[in-house]
């Protein structure tokens, strides 16, 4: 739960919950006449070192207050806002009050910061304001006037104010001139009523991340394939899912999924779109070898997903779980 602090003309980190829990308490106050609580890591962390460690503390956290609070608001740096936002979605389940994830693209206390606005947006979802009374009872990322499901966003800009998209689905919130719109075929069903909230907590961390690039060769992907601990590859596909057609290298791809026992999901490099397994002759390649499709999920959900699928996953239908939508972060 780190924001970001101007320590310098040029450099930016961390900054406590002691300096900004002040003007977070008046804005709350002030526009909705909220009080609200506020907690934190014991150390604040620029989100570039967040580690899976930290996804469980914050599910935990909000786990512990669950019955207590109407909606809980998460303030996060940029850099891997969507990956914790995708995590977060999948340890939750039968999520049925907000996890509002948010930042800044400029410090709090900047003159022309955007965080106080990304802020009031926040409280408004996470206290229900402008609803009518039924919540959006996921985990949602609110930045530049924009609503979006937690696993379908993509951070797509290192200076712009709207530096998340979710290029797949459709906002799940816009603030228009006449106030909050939501989009409600967009919103997931939010009765769960009698199913306590249940937490994943078992993440496997031996997943990596590989995207395809021109010339790569089958040495390359023994080598990174027989890192030890690995169980799960995101595979940055080409295209549509599309590979290079080698036989050398499918031929590796296919021992190392067998040999290892490794679970695979091809998603695609492009920012809009599917893979769509077959459509091209250069995409049969992946599914000879046991591949599996992320339709059109984001790395960041593919890659959180298999993080905390895998320690569950014992037989094939489960591994099917993997291209199936379970907190709407696939569109089938």
């Amino acid at each position: 739960m780190a924001a970001s602090n101007q320590s310098s003309a040029l450099m930016l980190k961390p900054q406590a919950l002691w300096e900004i829990e002040p003007h977070l308490q008046v804005i709350a106050e002030a526009q909705f006449g909220l009080k609200i609580k506020f907690d934190s890591l014991d150390q604040p962390v620029d989100s570039s070192s967040m580690k899976p460690v930290d996804w469980l503390t914050i599910a935990r956290r909000i786990a512990c207050n669950y019955e207590y609070y109407d909606g809980f608001i998460i303030i996060h740096g940029s850099d891997t806002l969507a990956y914790t936002a995708s995590a977060l979605s999948f340890i939750f389940e039968n999520l049925a009050k907000p996890v509002v994830v948010t930042g800044s693209q400029l410090p709090l206390l900047s003159a022309r910061t955007d965080a106080a606005n990304n802020f009031i947006l926040a409280l408004k979802i996470a206290a229900h304001v402008g609803l009518s009374g039924k919540p959006l009872a996921e985990v949602a990322v609110v930045f530049a006037n924009k609503v979006l499901r937690g696993n379908r966003c993509q951070k797509i800009s290192t200076s712009k104010r709207a530096a998340f998209a979710s290029p797949n689905c459709k906002p799940l919130a816009s603030v228009l001139q006449d106030g909050l719109q939501i989009c409600r075929h967009a919103v997931r069903n939010s009765m769960r009523l009698g199913k306590p909230l249940v937490l994943n907590q078992q993440l496997e961390t031996g997943v990596i991340d590989i995207a395809l690039f021109p010339g790569i060769s089958s040495q390359f992907l023994e080598r990174v394939l027989n890192q030890e601990g690995v169980r799960g590859v995101v595979l940055r596909s080409f295209g549509a899912g599309n590979a290079p057609e080698a036989p050398d290298f499918l031929y590796m791809l296919k021992q190392k999924i067998l040999e290892r026992d490794l679970i695979v999901v091809a998603v695609t490099q492009c920012m809009h779109g599917s893979v769509r397994p077959g459509y091209y002759a250069s995409g049969v390649g992946l599914i000879d070898c046991g591949v599996f499709s992320g339709g059109d999920m984001t790395p960041e959900a593919a890659f959180t997903k298999l993080m905390v699928l895998l320690p569950t996953i014992n037989n094939y239908d489960n591994k099917k779980k993997i291209s199936a939508d379970l907190r709407g972060e696939i569109t089938i």
